[in-house]
């Protein structure tokens, strides 16, 4: 079994702030974790083998939000990374349709890109994750 997770955090500096449209710069940091756990069993003999591993990369981008109507916005966010730090290179694209229900609750969907080039120490992960994210959000 194979366990994969990335969590990103991001500082923000607006950048640009209307009405209509506002414009973010990113910069932070990815966090890696992989694990994985394999067992070979035959003829009454078993053998396992577990791994895990993890890394830290620097992240830079940018993120702009555009508001069709009130209720209507979209999201485009774009960041690069690793810069051989952690990973050699990283990058992800995201693109997100956001629907304001209540002045508190939002739903959003759209799509992610996600790519990494890791090779360290025997450990590799170079990998391309791609596909649709759905969201729900609560503001006070």
């Amino acid at each position: 079994m194979s366990r994969f997770g990335e969590l990103c955090v991001l500082l923000t500096d607006r950048v640009l702030d209307t009405p209509q449209f506002t414009f973010d710069a990113l910069a932070g940091a990815r966090v890696w974790y992989i694990s994985n756990d394999v067992t070979v069993q035959y003829a009454g003999f078993s053998l396992s083998r577990e791994e895990d591993f993890g890394w830290v990369d620097p992240v830079i981008g940018a993120r702009a939000f555009y508001n069709i109507t009130d209720r209507l916005s979209v999201m485009a966010q774009a960041d690069i990374g690793g810069f051989g730090v952690g990973a050699d290179f990283t990058w992800q694209v995201l693109g997100i349709v956001n629907y304001l229900l209540t002045d508190h609750f939002s739903v959003s969907a759209g799509y992610k890109h996600l790519a990494i080039d890791h090779d360290d120490e025997g450990y590799v992960f170079d990998a391309t994750l791609s596909g649709p994210v759905l969201g729900i959000t609560y503001r006070f």
